[in-house]
């Protein structure tokens, strides 16, 4: 809903409507209010996107490479979605980026002035940069990454200057960073199954913006195939030259595909063969569907797509990948090679696995993956066992041992202690020792049990397996080379 009561006022200039929508009692107002509202929103998208092109189109016709802040401006670009624009082109162009459009000041009719938005990239103080150009501006505010502004027209050439030499002076010759990914992920890791444990894990994370970007994430070597290029219409079928590119998202790890779109793009700029991309996951409506899918940020060729990562080569392999032995898994040595550690139960946690590193280098040893790769149990299962296990050990009166439930469950200490809340918040009494837990009997009636209350607490357990059986399906089907490459790195931070 966001964006579509943002637009509102960004191209009607006012938000009285948007006020409406979300007061008025009148279910055939809101509807006409809401259709409205989605008409806006794609209006909006039509202009933004013919502002983009036409900034795009000014700096084609000046040396980028010599600019360290882009400063654009047109009498005719609507105030309302310089921001967005500038946004985009901060994040492509990687330099900061103010985008002015005309507009009389409010305080004197004589004054003629331009009005607009600045956004930052990562590194550059924005609001810092403008502070210093205080004396040639109207007016401005805003943080280090976003800022709104306006200036007399004439201060303009002034202006460009003035800030190009501040920055130079503060941070000297800029260069455009690399784009940042949080995870590397396969197209099985976005299974419905497979996928359950990530988009919650995701979810976790919300909600996204300023300070807290919406996570990145890298496919390697992946196809782009039935390619659909679309333009938006009105609901009286009215043209818009607003377009989008819907795909499907394939790679050789799994047989299924992934929906994923592309904004403002059309089919034919996607490449034909295999690719590198960079997607966010969304949640909403597409093939008439909703559900997650893939919003591409970025696609190149995989050796021109420029990952900001610290790598480390060593000499020779020293992670080995023992978990595609399958059936011949018997065949394994009773006891492996002198120069070889076998973990034989898969990690929960990124430390598990550093632990294992560091005792294998310690012995100067290789390290071997050894674990099976089983699909764990669903959290419904794990909470129904330990439900069992908690009644079972209530009726006859013994305790449980700790360590031991969280070996049979396959849980982290954190999952485990989320699993005692939920059994509390259902009516069992725990107290908690050092190494185990006494369990009595339930003392309250069915419908407490059935709270809201009790529910989310088994909610709250149930999405902390999802978070580590996430990384249990990683560490069970991430290729060895990547682990060991991530290992480094984190050896190397460390």
């Amino acid at each position: 809903m966001g964006p579509r009561i943002n637009a509102i006022s960004r191209i009607q200039g006012d938000a009285r409507e948007g006020v409406e929508l979300l007061t008025t009692r009148d279910p055939e107002r809101a509807a006409v209010l809401a259709e409205s509202a989605e008409w806006t929103n794609l209006c909006r998208k039509e202009v933004q996107q013919r502002v983009q092109r036409e900034a795009e189109a000014q700096l084609a016709r000046s040396d980028v490479d010599a600019t360290a802040v882009i400063v654009l401006s047109d009498a005719q670009w609507p105030v309302g979605v310089l921001g967005l624009v500038a946004s985009q082109l901060a994040q492509t162009y990687g330099r900061p980026t103010i985008l002015l459009s005309e507009a009389r000041s409010t305080d004197t009719e004589e004054q003629h002035l331009l009005r607009g938005s600045a956004r930052s990239v990562k590194g550059i103080d924005l609001y810092d940069l403008l502070q210093q150009q205080a004396h040639l501006l109207h007016r401005f505010g805003g943080h280090p990454f976003a800022a709104g502004l306006s200036l007399p027209v004439e201060n303009l050439p002034m202006f460009i200057a003035s800030i190009n030499q501040s920055f130079r002076q503060q941070l000297g010759q800029w260069t455009m960073p690399a784009l940042e990914v949080d995870l590397e992920i396969r197209v099985a890791d976005l299974a419905v199954e497979s996928g359950a444990s990530l988009f919650r894990a995701l979810q976790q994370l919300e909600p996204y913006g300023m300070g807290n970007p919406a996570p990145k994430l890298l496919l390697r070597n992946c196809w782009l195939e039935r390619r659909r290029g679309s333009r938006y219409q009105s609901f009286a079928n009215q043209k818009l030259q607003f377009k989008k590119t819907q795909f499907q998202l394939r790679d050789d790890s799994s047989p299924e595909r992934f929906a994923g779109v592309w904004w403002g793009h059309d089919a034919d700029e996607l490449p034909d063969g295999p690719c590198d991309v960079v997607v966010e996951l969304e949640y909403g409506k597409l093939y008439q569907t909703s559900a997650y899918h893939a919003r591409l940020i970025a696609v190149r060729a995989t050796e021109l797509l420029g990952i900001s990562h610290q790598t480390y080569q060593s000499n020779e392999p020293w992670l080995l990948d023992w978990r595609t032995l399958g059936a011949e898994r018997s065949q394994l040595p009773n006891s492996p090679a002198p120069d070889v550690l076998c973990i034989e139960a898969c990690p929960t946690h990124w430390d598990d696995l550093t632990a294992w590193v560091q005792r294998a280098k310690s012995d100067r040893k290789k390290l071997a993956l050894a674990y099976p790769t089983l699909e764990p149990p669903t959290a419904v299962s794990i909470w129904q066992q330990l439900a069992g296990m908690a009644k079972y050990a209530a009726r006859t009166q013994q305790s449980l041992a700790l360590a031991q439930v969280r070996s049979h469950l396959n849980l982290t200490e954190r999952s485990l202690l989320l699993g005692f809340e939920a059994l509390r918040a259902v009516g069992f009494e725990l107290d908690l020792n050092k190494d185990v837990a006494i369990v009595r009997e339930q003392t309250r009636s069915l419908t407490e049990r059935e709270s809201p209350s009790a529910a989310r607490a088994i909610e709250r357990f149930m999405n902390a397996i999802d978070e580590d059986h996430f990384l249990h399906h990683y560490f069970q089907h991430t290729p060895v080379e990547r682990l060991q490459q991530i290992m480094e790195q984190r050896l190397m931070l460390g």
